[in-house]
Protein backbone atom coordinates (compact mmCIF):
# COMPACT_ATOMS: atom_id res chain seq x y z
CA UNK A 1 0.00 0.00 0.00
CA UNK A 2 2.86 2.65 0.66
CA UNK A 3 3.87 1.95 -2.60
CA UNK A 4 0.86 2.78 -4.17
CA UNK A 5 0.68 6.00 -2.26
CA UNK A 6 4.11 6.74 -2.79
CA UNK A 7 3.33 6.46 -7.22
CA UNK A 8 0.25 8.33 -6.95
CA UNK A 9 1.81 11.29 -4.87
CA UNK A 10 5.00 10.99 -7.81
CA UNK A 11 2.08 11.07 -10.25
CA UNK A 12 0.50 14.30 -8.74
CA UNK A 13 4.03 15.41 -8.48
CA UNK A 14 4.57 15.49 -12.26
CA UNK A 15 0.91 16.57 -13.23
CA UNK A 16 1.65 19.84 -10.92
CA UNK A 17 5.64 20.30 -12.28
CA UNK A 18 4.22 19.94 -15.98
CA UNK A 19 1.66 22.50 -15.37
CA UNK A 20 3.41 24.67 -13.56
CA UNK A 21 6.05 24.97 -16.45
CA UNK A 22 3.02 25.10 -19.11
CA UNK A 23 2.43 28.35 -16.72
CA UNK A 24 5.76 29.84 -16.52
CA UNK A 25 6.10 29.42 -20.58
CA UNK A 26 2.85 30.98 -20.90
CA UNK A 27 3.83 33.77 -19.06
CA UNK A 28 7.06 34.16 -20.59
CA UNK A 29 5.29 33.90 -23.96
CA UNK A 30 2.76 37.01 -22.84
CA UNK A 31 5.72 39.57 -22.08
CA UNK A 32 7.46 39.18 -25.04
CA UNK A 33 4.65 39.07 -27.53
CA UNK A 34 1.11 39.90 -25.75
CA UNK A 35 -0.66 39.31 -29.17
CA UNK A 36 -0.12 35.57 -29.05
CA UNK A 37 -2.79 33.53 -28.48
CA UNK A 38 -1.14 31.21 -25.32
CA UNK A 39 -4.84 29.13 -24.13
CA UNK A 40 -2.84 25.64 -25.15
CA UNK A 41 -0.07 26.19 -23.16
CA UNK A 42 -2.61 25.96 -19.43
CA UNK A 43 -3.83 22.66 -20.00
CA UNK A 44 -2.81 20.38 -17.41
CA UNK A 45 -1.45 17.49 -18.76
CA UNK A 46 -1.51 14.18 -16.38
CA UNK A 47 0.96 11.15 -16.63
CA UNK A 48 -1.18 7.97 -15.65
CA UNK A 49 1.70 5.99 -13.25
CA UNK A 50 -0.15 3.40 -11.82
CA UNK A 51 1.60 0.81 -9.79
CA UNK A 52 0.98 -1.32 -12.64
CA UNK A 53 2.28 0.76 -15.54
CA UNK A 54 5.79 1.35 -13.53
CA UNK A 55 5.96 -2.50 -12.96
CA UNK A 56 4.94 -3.48 -16.78
CA UNK A 57 6.05 -7.17 -16.60
CA UNK A 58 7.70 -7.39 -13.23
CA UNK A 59 5.46 -8.22 -9.99
CA UNK A 60 8.71 -7.37 -7.77
CA UNK A 61 8.43 -3.74 -8.95
CA UNK A 62 5.38 -3.72 -7.35
CA UNK A 63 6.75 -4.22 -3.39
CA UNK A 64 9.94 -2.50 -3.98
CA UNK A 65 10.05 0.68 -2.25
CA UNK A 66 13.50 2.04 -2.46
CA UNK A 67 16.68 2.02 -5.32
CA UNK A 68 18.26 -0.97 -3.74
CA UNK A 69 14.95 -3.32 -4.12
CA UNK A 70 14.30 -1.73 -7.71
CA UNK A 71 18.49 -2.99 -8.79
CA UNK A 72 17.70 -6.11 -6.63
CA UNK A 73 14.77 -7.33 -8.55
CA UNK A 74 16.25 -6.03 -12.23
CA UNK A 75 19.52 -8.20 -11.46
CA UNK A 76 17.36 -11.52 -10.97
CA UNK A 77 14.85 -10.63 -14.14
CA UNK A 78 18.22 -10.01 -15.99
CA UNK A 79 19.78 -13.18 -14.17
CA UNK A 80 16.28 -15.43 -15.24
CA UNK A 81 16.31 -13.95 -19.15
CA UNK A 82 20.16 -15.17 -18.86
CA UNK A 83 19.46 -18.79 -17.89
CA UNK A 84 16.34 -18.72 -20.43
CA UNK A 85 18.50 -17.92 -22.98
CA UNK A 86 21.48 -20.84 -21.95
CA UNK A 87 19.21 -23.36 -22.13
CA UNK A 88 17.89 -22.53 -25.36
CA UNK A 89 21.94 -22.22 -26.62
CA UNK A 90 22.23 -25.76 -25.26
CA UNK A 91 19.26 -27.18 -27.12
CA UNK A 92 20.17 -25.64 -30.21
CA UNK A 93 23.57 -26.24 -29.96
CA UNK A 94 22.42 -30.40 -30.27
CA UNK A 95 21.07 -29.28 -33.74
CA UNK A 96 25.01 -28.46 -34.82
CA UNK A 97 27.94 -30.25 -35.55
CA UNK A 98 31.79 -29.62 -37.26
CA UNK A 99 32.24 -25.88 -38.30
CA UNK A 100 28.34 -24.51 -38.12
CA UNK A 101 28.90 -25.45 -34.23
CA UNK A 102 31.93 -23.42 -34.01
CA UNK A 103 30.76 -21.06 -36.01
CA UNK A 104 27.61 -20.78 -33.43
CA UNK A 105 29.76 -20.89 -30.47
CA UNK A 106 32.10 -17.87 -31.95
CA UNK A 107 28.95 -15.57 -32.82
CA UNK A 108 27.32 -16.56 -29.23
CA UNK A 109 30.81 -15.48 -27.39
CA UNK A 110 31.04 -12.31 -29.79
CA UNK A 111 26.84 -11.27 -29.10
CA UNK A 112 27.71 -11.74 -25.24
CA UNK A 113 30.76 -9.05 -25.66
CA UNK A 114 28.24 -6.97 -27.67
CA UNK A 115 25.01 -7.39 -24.96
CA UNK A 116 28.18 -6.57 -22.15
CA UNK A 117 29.62 -3.90 -23.88
CA UNK A 118 26.18 -2.11 -24.98
CA UNK A 119 24.98 -2.55 -22.14
CA UNK A 120 27.99 -0.81 -19.82
CA UNK A 121 27.90 1.93 -22.62
CA UNK A 122 24.03 2.51 -22.16
CA UNK A 123 24.30 2.59 -18.62
CA UNK A 124 27.51 4.94 -18.53
CA UNK A 125 25.96 7.92 -18.18
CA UNK A 126 24.56 7.44 -14.72
CA UNK A 127 27.91 5.30 -13.51
CA UNK A 128 28.19 5.84 -9.63
CA UNK A 129 24.45 6.65 -9.30
CA UNK A 130 21.76 4.60 -7.69
CA UNK A 131 19.99 3.57 -10.39
CA UNK A 132 22.93 2.34 -12.31
CA UNK A 133 22.66 -1.57 -11.47
CA UNK A 134 18.89 -1.12 -12.14
CA UNK A 135 19.12 0.23 -16.21
CA UNK A 136 22.36 -2.19 -16.39
CA UNK A 137 20.35 -4.86 -15.20
CA UNK A 138 17.14 -3.77 -17.73
CA UNK A 139 19.71 -3.70 -20.18
CA UNK A 140 21.09 -7.37 -20.03
CA UNK A 141 17.78 -8.69 -19.56
CA UNK A 142 16.23 -6.85 -22.77
CA UNK A 143 18.69 -8.10 -24.77
CA UNK A 144 19.02 -11.58 -23.53
CA UNK A 145 15.36 -12.15 -23.78
CA UNK A 146 15.91 -10.87 -28.16
CA UNK A 147 18.55 -12.82 -28.17
CA UNK A 148 16.42 -15.72 -26.69
CA UNK A 149 13.82 -15.06 -29.23
CA UNK A 150 16.59 -15.13 -32.30
CA UNK A 151 17.41 -18.55 -31.06
CA UNK A 152 14.35 -20.34 -30.89
CA UNK A 153 13.57 -18.57 -34.33
CA UNK A 154 16.51 -20.94 -35.24
CA UNK A 155 15.89 -24.28 -32.84
CA UNK A 156 12.40 -23.95 -34.97
CA UNK A 157 13.51 -23.78 -38.26
CA UNK A 158 11.97 -26.96 -40.79
CA UNK A 159 13.58 -27.73 -44.10
CA UNK A 160 13.12 -25.53 -47.07
CA UNK A 161 13.36 -22.12 -44.80
CA UNK A 162 16.15 -20.07 -46.41
CA UNK A 163 15.99 -17.66 -43.35
CA UNK A 164 17.88 -20.31 -41.57
CA UNK A 165 20.35 -22.60 -43.20
CA UNK A 166 21.35 -25.05 -41.36
CA UNK A 167 23.12 -28.13 -43.10
CA UNK A 168 20.78 -30.65 -44.05
CA UNK A 169 18.29 -28.19 -43.26
CA UNK A 170 18.32 -26.35 -47.22
CA UNK A 171 16.27 -27.19 -50.23
CA UNK A 172 17.78 -29.48 -52.61
CA UNK A 173 19.62 -27.28 -55.57
CA UNK A 174 19.25 -28.26 -59.05
CA UNK A 175 22.23 -28.52 -61.23
CA UNK A 176 21.83 -28.23 -65.07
Amino acid sequence: MKTARSVLGLALFLAICIASANRSESADSADSADSVDNSETDQIVIIPLTPAALAGDSPCLLWAETMAEMARCAVDQASQAADRLAEAVAAYRHRLAGEQLGLFDSSQVSWERFRDDACRFQASGIEGGSPYDMVLSNCLRDLSELRYQAVVKLSSCEAGDLSCLLRGNAPPTSVD
